[in-house]
């Protein structure tokens, strides 16, 4: 990651632009080490030696644990290294104004004159929070109207990912309709949806991303026209799928050196260090406690020469086909079109089942079963734990009869 962050520096500062925005989530996780942070720290100092201001929102991989704590994105506004922007919905004014000699995290804040408005991450809250958002940018523009306004915002919006949560497009639209220019951040993958951006992340973190657009925008303004926008691909590792089914071998020491001659074909593929995901699949002849994942992963750094490798475990023990056979008895549909097994529907066929053994939910095993499916999709996309067990709370509720003990938290 830090070669395409440091391309990326490279090319604004030869594009000699004014001011940079980043829509959250500098970090792709909390726990930053030292070498981490400093990367960050020598880049946007390079920024800020070429008069280049950097102005941020925080995303969900960069927020502390607990609202109590320093991030490292104040950490780095407090260093001067970067403006960090927040909305205040605990307050009179949403955008609480700039002011100078002042550490707090301002609502907004003008810049060559663009007024550039930051919301945080959200998670669910953000679409009840529109009306809002909309009020406090009104409030700020009817006493100055600047030439043009943008919103920084980190969130996602619906039916751009398959699976994942976001704004529901109408509502996105709705808060667009407010300012010339929204410039988003959290999912990875480009698209645009009118004055809408999201430029995709500097890097793929999973096989599914290497095949997605990724980047990020130059933006000139152009008089009458608002913003001119134009996407920059970013140049990062060489990102590769590998796949070994391993239902030839019976053995742990027959798996391996069958595995070693996969990869040993594979060499002269890579020019460069690769990032690798690989993927095991096929049905698991020996007991799982045996296929150590850790000498998978290590022997594809050695022979691969790989910066980083994913492993994904897709086997099938023949142990659970006692519980497949089982489940189709029951009249649960778990197979695709085609007639292989479906993951989605296998997975609500075993939370129907587990839902369908607690007496509390007797007779709505279907509707809890969708509602752990939700809390995992939430789970895997970044939502916070907090918004997680909020929604949860919400769905035991409607589960639980009126006025029941069972449905008080």
């Amino acid at each position: 990651m830090r070669a395409s962050f440091e391309d990326a520096v490279d090319r604004i500062i030869d594009e000699g632009v004014y001011f940079v925005l980043l829509a959250g989530d500098l970090f792709h996780s909390r726990d930053v080490d030292a070498e981490t942070l400093d990367v960050a720290e020598s880049q946007l100092s390079r920024l800020k030696d070429e008069n280049v201001e950097v102005i941020a929102v925080e995303g969900n991989h960069d927020a502390g644990l607990y609202r109590e704590e320093l991030s490292w994105m104040e950490y780095l506004h407090k260093k001067n290294l970067l403006t960090l922007l927040a909305a205040d919905f605990d307050g009179d004014s949403v955008f609480r104004p700039p002011a100078l000699d002042d550490e707090e995290v301002p609502g907004y804040v003008n810049c060559e004159g663009v007024r550039v408005f930051g919301v945080q991450y959200l998670g669910q809250r953000f679409t009840e929070r529109i009306p809002r958002i909309l009020e406090g940018i009104e409030s700020v523009n009817d006493g100055t109207e600047p030439k043009l306004t943008v919103l920084l915002a980190h969130f996602g919006v619906s039916g751009q990912i398959p699976g994942a949560l976001g704004v529901p497009v109408n509502k996105a639209r709705k808060l667009a309709k407010s300012v010339d220019y929204v410039a988003l951040g959290h999912f990875h993958r480009r698209f645009e949806m009118g004055s809408i951006h999201n430029p995709g992340s500097l890097e793929a973190h999973s096989r599914r991303q290497a095949e997605w657009e990724r980047g990020f925008y130059f933006l000139d303004v152009a008089p009458e026209k608002g913003f001119l926008v134009a996407h920059e691909s970013s140049r990062d590792r060489p990102y590769c799928s590998v796949r070994f089914d391993v239902g030839s071998s019976d053995t742990p020491s027959e798996l391996k050196p069958d595995f070693e001659s996969s990869l040993e074909k594979r060499k002269r593929d890579f020019s460069q260090p690769p990032v690798v995901s690989l993927t095991l699949e096929g049905d698991l002849g020996f007991s799982r406690e045996e296929l150590n994942l850790n000498w998978f992963e290590n022997m594809t750094e050695d022979m691969l020469g790989a910066l980083h490798v994913v492993v994904n475990d897709a086997t099938e023990s023949t142990a659970v086909s006692p519980l497949l056979e089982e489940l189709e008895s029951e009249g649960a549909e778990i197979s695709s079109g085609q007639g292989s097994l479906d993951r989605d529907k296998l997975e609500g066929a075993v939370f129907e089942r587990i839902a369908a053994d607690d007496s509390r939910y007797s007779g709505k095993s279907e509707e809890v079963a969708g509602a752990m499916s939700l809390a995992k999709r939430m789970l895997l996309t970044g939502e916070e734990p907090t918004s997680v067990a909020e929604e949860l709370k919400s769905k035991r509720r409607d589960f639980s009869p009126t006025g029941s003990e069972e449905g008080k938290e």
